[in-house]
């Protein structure tokens, strides 16, 4: 059994024979099983078409667009959704989808953390993980005004734009009619 991760929330123990090293951009190793990789298709497809296997002397994958705080996080994820099937078609969770408990526990992180979910979900090709960060952030933002979003989301308006909702008037635009000539 080994130890990896740098971080403390990763350091499960791992028998290397059944995983395969992800190597996040930072050049931090975690192992993540078989069973829990097939969340991901652009990990899967990669195997497959590298022909790699958990017995294969180089089964380092290398994820250069993820760094190592959130592919630490983004395995404990697929490593607790294992045992259940990959999601196909994102079609087939409807609008009523409820989100976990200990999905929605998973998600209550910071906004720039939850950003980083959704663009590690989306490069790895994790549909659920996606849906499911998609989803918090469309909570997030249900029945706030757009000033209640702008500071959830931490979106600066420039003065001009201040002035103009606070006076909720549009800009005064002077329409000439040009003369014709005949």
């Amino acid at each position: 059994m080994v130890l990896f991760g740098n971080e403390s929330s990763s350091k499960v123990d791992k028998n290397l024979d059944d995983c395969f090293i992800l190597v996040s951009s930072d050049k931090k190793e975690f192992p993540i099983s078989q069973q829990a990789i097939k969340h991901s298709k652009t990990l899967a497809q990669m195997i497959s078409t590298l022909n790699i296997s958990t017995n294969s002397d180089e089964k380092r994958i290398p994820v250069e667009n993820v760094q190592g705080e959130h592919l630490d996080l983004i395995v404990q994820w697929c490593e607790h959704h294992k045992e259940e099937p990959v999601l196909e078609d994102e079609k087939a969770i409807d609008q009523d989808f409820k989100i976990p408990d200990w999905d929605r526990t998973f998600l209550e992180v910071d906004n720039e953390t939850l950003f980083h979910f959704i663009c590690a979900a989306n490069y790895l090709d994790i549909e659920l993980l996606m849906i499911m960060a998609c989803k918090t952030v469309a909570l997030m933002a249900k029945g706030r005004t757009p000033e209640e979003m702008r500071i959830i989301f931490g979106v600066n308006v420039d003065e001009e734009e201040q002035l103009m909702m606070h006076t909720n008037t549009a800009p005064q635009v002077e329409i000439v009619e040009a003369e014709r000539e005949e």
